[in-house]
């Protein structure tokens, strides 16, 4: 993702705002004291939560993701943590609100969903999207979310949903 970063909104930017859209209307007005984004990438739907949290985090694996998100947002209640999304570097029940956009796509992703739920405080939103294929569990059996509150068909591809702590994924 290093080498995209420089032109990842120019190729992906309209794909990725019709599922911020969604993403920004579902969270609404919401505030929160702790918003982390997994899967940052270039920033784009972040920036644009920094009004609803004290805090907002962008983590992503790529230095060069996080260095055009940091142009990108700028300013001084977001902090960037360059960090794999299935060891995330937080304390249990650490955010109010998690977001991951465009980043599970693969039943083996499912470590980096239970990261999320754990940093995640009880009681706290999770909100993201899931890719799937006809080969998949998550294509036959769905995500296995505890309890989705919400789940919004994007493509015939991707679904979005919404889960609040209180849950176990184990």
């Amino acid at each position: 993702y290093d080498s995209l970063s420089a032109s990842y909104e120019e190729l992906y930017g309209k794909e990725q705002a019709k599922k911020h859209k969604e993403v920004l209307s579902l969270v609404g007005k919401s505030r929160f004291g702790v918003l982390v984004d997994v899967g940052c990438g270039p920033g784009a739907i972040l920036g644009r939560l920094t009004s609803n949290s004290s805090l907002t985090v962008g983590t992503d694996i790529s230095p060069e993701m996080l260095r055009t998100a940091r142009m990108s947002v700028g300013n001084d209640k977001t902090e960037f943590v360059m960090a794999e999304c299935s060891a995330l570097p937080f304390r249990n029940e650490a955010s109010d609100c998690v977001i991951s956009v465009y980043l599970l796509k693969s039943d083996s992703d499912r470590s980096a969903l239970l990261e999320m739920v754990r940093i995640l405080k009880p009681g706290g939103t999770l909100l993201g999207t899931f890719f799937h294929s006809e080969e998949t569990t998550i294509a036959r059996e769905g995500l296995q979310l505890p309890h989705p509150e919400m789940r919004i068909p994007l493509t015939d591809k991707e679904t979005l949903f919404l889960v609040r702590k209180g849950l176990s994924l184990e």
